[in-house]
């Protein structure tokens, strides 16, 4: 008989369950509802059950491995055109055919809009994905704007996103760092950096100030930049760019 395997770190069982690629995160509650669970030989039905070190845990008689001690984060180059999910939705296409199938579940940092494309980070650590999202981190995002028309370097609406600007809503945006890029025949490349992450913000900024914008891409999330990563692409961070983020938000590596 094969000895059951003690898991290597503590999190709630439903988590612990997914980190160590039982299923999907439906077909790790139907097991549990169903008893086919049990920690310590001990069935148990709830999604919360504590999984500490020192105890086996078997998924209808066989002994599950425990999931990796390392937190995982991946960076994406998310195309246009897609939902910031991992499932397709009937009428619009997911990104979790490109993240590999033989990691442990992953999501999302945040969100891009539909329309949107550039840097999505994914990882299996909530607390890492708080510290990122909270804006008292002040992490960058950095965004390459293409806005319809000539914007010659005295428009004063730039003057207006630099100072911080109310987008409606009541709510009103922390100054940002905007520079002039490429300047083509009937398009502006505006380069954006922001310290927060309100819904939609670079889009309703620049709505607000009536610009039309073309195309909007997000070129860095702190020290993790696009690089050379292709659309529908992604990677596992350097063990360097791991920490730097981590550092970033206040983390140990």
């Amino acid at each position: 008989m094969t000895e059951p395997i003690a898991p290597s770190s503590t999190g709630p069982l439903q988590k612990w369950m997914l980190r160590a690629r039982c299923g999907s995160k439906a077909e790790v509650r139907a097991a549990i509802l169903a008893g086919r669970v049990a920690i310590d030989g001990v069935v148990t039905t709830r999604f919360a059950h504590p999984v500490a070190p020192g105890v086996s845990v078997t998924l209808d008689g066989t002994p599950v491995s425990p999931p990796p001690a390392e937190r995982l984060v991946w960076v994406m180059n998310k195309p246009k055109k897609h939902l910031t999910r991992i499932d397709d939705t009937p009428e619009r296409l997911g990104l979790g055919r490109y993240i590999p199938a033989d990691l442990p579940r992953l999501f999302p940092v945040g969100r891009l809009d539909y329309n949107s494309e550039g840097v999505l980070l994914w990882t299996d650590d909530g607390h890492l994905a708080r510290r990122i999202l909270h804006p008292d981190w002040h992490l960058p995002k950095v965004y390459a704007v293409k806005i319809r028309g000539h914007i010659e370097p005295d428009d004063p609406r730039l003057d207006r996103m630099r100072r911080g600007m109310d987008i409606g809503e009541g709510l009103v945006t922390r100054p940002a760092t905007v520079t002039l890029g490429e300047r083509r025949t009937r398009a502006t490349w505006v380069h954006i950096t922001i310290t927060e992450g309100k819904n939609r913000q670079i889009r309703r900024m620049c709505h607000a100030l009536h610009y039309q914008i073309v195309k909007l891409r997000r070129t860095a999330v702190g020290p993790v930049s696009l690089g050379d990563l292709n659309p529908r692409c992604a990677r596992a961070l350097t063990d360097d760019e791991q920490a730097a983020l981590r550092a970033a938000v206040g983390l140990t590596p």
